[in-house]
């Protein structure tokens, strides 16, 4: 990934692929006010750690590939040329089909076997159309 590369889409995972974290810390919060104290503080905490590992996760659809990057206490960075990419698959769950939410999985061509996940992600269909549409150009 070359630094001063134009960036066609940068995107965080979408908060309602998180919502387990949500949910659950609400829970938790309303459990705390009701009931024993420390489980409003857990419930807090839950949402905050949930939105933290959130944000800490960044996709980014690049002219010459896609990065997938996440730094919070480290750092890592994956990226593929769209050239390598071989195989693309979405998948939804029920309830992400519902909410608009997905994972895009995709692997790679080459001994390596790099694979970059894209998790949490708002339009996984309108992604993969891009990310195919850059793979066709190539």
């Amino acid at each position: 990934m070359n630094i001063n590369e134009p960036i066609l889409k940068k995107f965080h995972p979408h908060f309602l692929g998180y919502l387990a974290f949500y949910v659950g810390g609400g829970i938790l919060f309303i459990l705390g006010y009701f009931t024993y104290w420390p489980l409003y503080i857990i419930g807090i905490l839950t949402i905050i750690l949930g939105e933290v590992v959130r944000r800490a996760e960044t996709f980014y659809l690049l002219e010459s590939g896609v990065t997938r990057e996440y730094k919070l206490l480290t750092t890592s960075r994956d990226f593929v040329e769209y050239e390598k990419i071989q195989n693309i698959k979405v998948r939804q769950s029920i309830l992400e089909n519902i909410i608009g939410v997905g994972n895009i999985h995709m692997d790679t061509s080459g001994g390596d076997n790099t694979e970059i996940n894209f998790k949490g992600v708002l339009d996984p269909y309108g992604i993969e159309h891009i990310i195919r549409e850059k793979m066709k150009a190539v």
